[in-house]
């Protein structure tokens, strides 16, 4: 083995044995918190005697929601019915999460839509009846893009039926 040879092999097990003792606390760290992660929501989750620490914790009652929807058998992603059957495009009413103003329609289809402070895609989605946010895109400066990357309060979104 010559000298360069020699230089490398000392030099790599120098930065193994540097990279193994900067890893070994990360490891157990990790797994340290792990654990008392898993204790935590084990401790959580089970019910405590009488007379243990945490004991006068009140346990949570399952209660029937009477918001139960009826849901389409033949729809793979199981969405209430109301999802597939109410009228793209049309104005349903505002919502927490959809309250800017209509600019622009044809009949009742909405085509234009002014996002204000507060609105979500998934609220303006389900105002418009529209079945993904691939029918909305943002107009900046004239300019079409789409409503994910575009979207903040101001931007004008266009509906478009495919």
């Amino acid at each position: 083995m010559n000298r360069a040879q020699k230089i490398t092999v000392t030099v790599s097990a120098v930065v193994a044995v540097a990279l193994g003792a900067v890893a070994l606390p990360v490891i157990a760290q990790i797994g340290q918190t792990v654990s008392s992660t898993a204790a935590g929501v084990d401790k959580m989750f089970s019910p405590a005697a009488p007379g243990v620490a945490g004991a006068d914790v009140a346990t949570a009652e399952v209660v029937s929601s009477s918001t139960d929807v009826e849901r389409n058998e033949d729809d793979w992603l199981n969405r209430p019915k109301s999802h597939l059957s109410c009228e793209r495009y049309t104005d349903h009413g505002e919502s927490v999460f959809a309250s800017g103003e209509i600019l622009e329609t044809v009949g009742n289809q909405v085509l234009t839509y002014r996002v204000v402070e507060g609105d979500t895609l998934i609220g303006i989605m389900e105002r418009f009846c529209t079945p993904s946010t691939a029918h909305m895109s943002a107009v900046v400066n004239g300019e079409t893009y789409s409503a994910a990357a575009h979207f903040h309060p101001g931007v004008v979104l266009s509906l478009r039926n495919y």
